[in-house]
């Protein structure tokens, strides 16, 4: 208790510390809530910050920093309410940083404690999209480069190595490629500073190989300007996506269509043929199937 209140008092709280007790059950950080003695004085959250998982600390607060202060900059704009309750409030501490490091060389913050809140232990779809839609408040932007299309996504560090941050396409069926063809990866980036590097993979969910990876590449963003960025992806194996699968179990009744006959010189089916290539090769029979 008293080496806490040693490292509570280099913070600028509010108030007179009346307890200092362990708060949740979380598995990687060690979390106490700091209770004043005063009724207008709020209560706060003390976390001790693992360092072994958060290998970067002074980047993890710096992140945490910039999120919480433009949401709380766009909670304004709205002219919503109960603003503290809609945002983190971390508490700057008498080094000018929102974390102090003690003389065992550990990394500690506080926050304002947010009464009468939920925490969930167990993640479910529900909480999920709630999760998601607060955090999207903040991600996806809509003043990009481009008029019909200016919504775009910031995509920061995670704040270890472990863990990384990023965007899954799983397209309406799945995206069917073949072995050794090039596929071209394109998007338009910038980086908000220095230089960005991005990895980007196409991936078969249903492998029961070490890794679902199948083709990898790494694209260095290295403007502050919106510039368009490419690489190649040349896919190891020919994966049949999951939901094309499903399709083709349990047929009961098929039949074919001679595409030879019909194809000549109709671009619209030459198009459509051409389009199913990576997923199927070259189309001369279409099956329907009954089930």
């Amino acid at each position: 208790m008293n080496n806490l209140n040693q490292i509570i008092s280099h913070f600028s709280i509010t108030g007179t510390v009346a307890d200092v007790k362990p708060l949740g059950n979380g598995l990687i950080n060690d979390t106490y809530k700091i209770t004043t003695a005063e009724a207008d004085a709020p209560d706060y959250v003390l976390q001790r910050i693992n360092d072994s998982i958060f290998t970067d600390v002074d980047l993890l607060q710096h992140n945490i920093e910039e999120v919480t202060t433009h949401i709380r900059e766009l909670l304004v704009k709205e002219g919503a309410d109960d603003i503290d309750r809609r945002v983190l409030t971390f508490i700057k501490a008498d080094s000018g940083k929102t974390y102090i490091k003690d003389e065992e060389g550990k990394f500690w913050r506080i926050s304002m404690f947010i009464p009468d809140a939920v925490t969930v232990d167990a993640v479910n779809p529900e909480s999920s999209y709630h999760a998601g839609k607060a955090f999207g408040k903040f991600e996806v932007k809509n003043d990009g480069p481009f008029e019909r299309c200016p919504h775009y996504v910031v995509l920061s560090y995670s704040g270890h190595n472990d863990a990384a941050t990023g965007l899954q396409n799983e397209g309406y069926f799945g995206i069917g490629v073949e072995k050794n063809e090039e596929y071209r990866f394109s998007v338009w980036a910038k980086a908000l500073s220095g230089e960005a590097k991005v990895e980007v993979s196409l991936v078969d969910e249903s492998t029961m190989d070490e890794h679902q990876e199948f083709a990898t590449a790494e694209l260095k963003v290295g403007s502050n300007e919106w510039k368009k960025y490419e690489l190649i992806l040349k896919p190891s194996k020919t994966p049949l996506p999951a939901e094309v699968r499903k399709e083709t179990e349990g047929q009961r009744f098929c039949m074919t269509l001679n595409l030879k006959q019909l194809l000549n010189d109709n671009k619209e089916l030459t198009t459509f043929t051409d389009m199913l290539k990576p997923l199927f090769g070259d189309i001369n029979n279409v099956i329907y199937c009954i089930k």
